[in-house]
């Protein structure tokens, strides 16, 4: 028994001596990490090589205990946003790693700046040892810690990352240079080589990438494609790279405007190779940057195209053309704005509702970049409660400014007999009284003229007609001469179509509550767009000209647009949109204009007042009016759809009509503007095809050149369509 219990307390001393033994080691971590200079070559550099060597270097030593090993494989050493250093950090400052071991200096890091800020400060002060078994660095022995050799060896490292990082950059610029292009990606349509250097035609997907490319040639808007593969079910290029599927249920679809302009701009479909866009730097944990193009490298004919060369640089030209357009008109338009100053910044308030009215330039002709004018607005115009539209020239404004000026002026010159007059004569003779007289007598004035000028008025006969007929049964009547007006064949500056929409809109706003239903139609269908559809398609069978065969292209725009007809009309008999009393020929040349102050004075040809709907008369509008050329116009480069124009009537329109337009009818304006110019388009091709029986021609060619502009600006229309639903929401 004696024995036993000797030996039990043996067995406790020795377990009590390994415990203690263990409370002195350090839980010590293995980083090793494989750099994406290496370019992940088998050598002695492996993260396996580099693993053995770190952990046995811990088993060898007694006061170290391997607590966990930490990878981070195809990293560079100059940044420090590694998964793997990341976690062993994190561990680190959680008192779970109190010690690190790594190969070298350079497995830890190659930024020498960051690296001795890790080894002289951080770890320090967390207490964690760090020892580098080749470069014979441990952080414990005090001759290593003011060893100037470390920071060198840093400095070396930083230099080789960076010296290397330049030699794999231009090993690969090199490559691309020779064609020899190893492809990690490649294109909707295509698939991969099997040595992953060339592209080859996808036939399950390529369909539909011609078809993309056919029906942008043929006018259909990137939306509109954007729709139609939707409604297909295509899968997108990355829902195909994730699932491998080419459809997808038709909820999940998403294609967009943006996704088929890509598409349309990417010159791996003409057969190119483009290459050196972006480029990686491995130095200082910089991935990625842009290259200049004249660095690019373009690898032609590599490849199936799936649209010839020639169509694929058209569709290139027509986009920059756009841009280099829009980019310059802007860039003089901002130019232009910066030379005129608000004399009066916050110190104009309204007279009906007392907020503060704010300066409006328009500083520029789009065409002649001259000066049209500047005036101020009530700032609660677009507010959809307490409305105010009130608004007064600049021009103006410094005259009235500069007689109270001079009235004030006169008075400070005898302020004796300024204030004797006060006491004595408050008659409207005094400065003051008669100035505000002749104010509240202008105002009178113009709004006088406002309800008299909505639209012609006329004069009644002696039995209170507003017509008389003569000895022949003819109907004759007469209409209150407007002075000082004056009419427009185009939109000269912007101010003008701003003043039609106001117009115009003021029209509707005043018939708004008007049972339209009751009107007669002088025009039965005037605007049904399905109808004028099914007249072109007649008008094409029958062909009783021959002259189908020459206008192929206009009319397969036509008949690519069928749904697209019955969008409005569709909505109308749903009950979705109602029935307002509409002028249904809304150009501006039906608006007198004040041949002076440039503002819209009444509506005129009333002949065609109907019942429709309110997009038409706005389609109408923006029709002839944000178009960049006349309706006849031959060369198609200068005819375009003005989006600046466009939004300029938006905000017209709706500062007057808003209040009395349904949700539904607000967003049925930009629909109004691509039917109108479709529908117009079609009544000149019908005409064409028919003979031009009914539109006054000067020339056998007239019809189809009208037809080819409004399809021009139809086209454009549905380009910028989302831009267009965009400017009306916002005001």
């Amino acid at each position: 028994m004696a024995r036993k219990s000797r030996r039990n307390k043996s067995t406790e001393v020795n377990i009590s001596q390994d415990t203690e033994k263990n409370k002195n080691l350090l839980d010590t971590a293995a980083y090793v990490r494989l750099s994406v200079e290496n370019g992940g070559n088998e050598t002695d550099e492996t993260l396996v090589v580099q693993q053995m060597l770190v952990e046995k270097y811990i088993e060898e030593h007694p006061d170290l205990r391997l607590a966990g090993t930490y990878s981070d494989n195809g990293f560079s050493g100059t940044n420090f946003d590694r998964p793997g250093f990341i976690k062993l950090m994190e561990d680190v400052k959680t008192g779970k790693i109190q010690c690190i071991v790594v190969k070298d200096l350079s497995r830890f890091g190659r930024d020498y700046l960051e690296t001795g800020y890790y080894l002289e400060t951080i770890l320090p002060r967390l207490n964690v040892r760090f020892i580098a078994i080749t470069d014979d660095y441990d952080s414990s022995r005090k001759e290593d810690q003011e060893n100037i050799s470390v920071p060198l060896k840093n400095m070396v490292n930083a230099m080789y990352a960076k010296d290397m990082s330049k030699k794999i950059l231009a090993a690969k610029d090199a490559q691309r240079r020779n064609g020899n292009v190893t492809l990690s990606k490649v294109a909707f349509g295509y698939i991969r080589s099997e040595d992953r250097h060339r592209q080859i035609v996808d036939e399950e997907t390529a369909p539909f990438v011609r078809m993309i490319f056919q029906w942008y040639m043929m006018g259909v808007s990137k939306p509109k494609i954007a729709d139609r593969l939707n409604l297909m079910g295509i899968a997108t290029p990355g829902q195909r790279e994730k699932m491998g599927n080419l459809t997808v249920p038709l909820e999940k679809t998403k294609w967009r405007a943006d996704s088929v302009d890509k598409i349309l701009n990417n010159p791996t479909y003409a057969g190119d190779i483009v290459t050196g866009k972006l480029k990686q730097a491995l130095y200082k944990g910089v991935k990625q940057y842009k290259t200049s193009p004249e660095d690019w490298n373009i690898q032609r004919d590599m490849h199936q195209p799936m649209i010839a060369r020639d169509d694929y640089e058209e569709l290139q030209e027509r986009a920059n053309a756009m841009k280099k357009i829009t980019k310059d008109w802007r860039v003089k338009y901002m130019k232009d704005r910066e030379k005129y100053k608000d004399y009066f910044a916050g110190m104009v308030r309204c007279g009906d509702c007392g907020r503060t009215m704010y300066c409006v330039r328009y500083t520029h002709n789009y065409k002649t970049m001259e000066k049209v004018g500047i005036y101020y607005t009530c700032s609660a115009q677009n507010h959809t409660q307490n409305h105010c539209d009130q608004k007064i020239e600049e021009n103006l404004l410094k005259m009235l400014v500069m007689d109270q000026i001079q009235i004030l002026i006169k008075s400070l010159c005898d302020r004796k007999k300024l204030l004797q007059k006060l006491k004595s004569d408050t008659s409207e003779k005094n400065a003051f009284y008669e100035a505000g007289a002749n104010v509240r007598m202008l105002e009178r004035k113009v709004s006088q003229a406002e309800e008299k000028n909505a639209t012609l008025s006329y004069i009644k006969t002696k039995s209170g007609e507003n017509y008389f007929e003569d000895a022949d049964g003819q109907p004759w009547r007469c209409l209150h001469y407007v002075p000082d007006s004056v009419c427009y064949q185009m939109v000269e500056r912007p101010e003008q179509f701003y003043q039609s929409a106001l117009s115009f809109g003021h029209f509707l706003k005043q018939l708004g509550d008007y049972p339209a239903e009751s009107l007669y139609e002088t025009i039965p269908k005037f605007h049904d767009t399905v109808k004028r559809f099914h007249d072109f398609k007649d008008a094409l069978r029958k062909d009783v000209k021959n002259r189908a065969r020459l206008c192929r292209e206009e009319i397969e725009f036509v008949l690519a647009r069928e749904d697209d007809c019955g969008v409005l009309m569709k909505q109308l008999e749903e009950g979705i949109l109602p029935l307002r009393v509409t002028h249904n020929d809304t150009k501006l040349n039906n608006i007198l204009f004040d041949k002076n102050t440039g503002e819209g004075l009444c509506i005129i040809d009333l002949d065609t007042i109907m019942p429709g709907l309110a997009a038409n008369d706005f389609g109408d509008s923006i029709r002839f009016g944000a178009s960049t050329a006349e309706e006849d116009e031959k060369d198609l480069n200068k005819v375009h759809f003005d989006i600046e124009l466009y939004r300029i009537y938006v905000k017209g329109y709706l500062e007057m009509a808003k209040d009395v337009l349904t949700p539904a009818e607000n967003a049925s304006l930009p629909w109004g503007a691509r039917l109108m110019t479709l529908e117009c388009g079609m009544r000149f091709l019908a005409d064409f095809l028919q003979g031009d029986v009914y539109f006054k021609t000067t020339y056998p060619e007239h019809n189809l050149v009208r037809a080819r502009t409004q399809f021009r600006l139809v086209k454009e229309m549905e380009e910028q369509f989302d831009q267009m639903q965009e400017i009306v929401e916002t005001f």
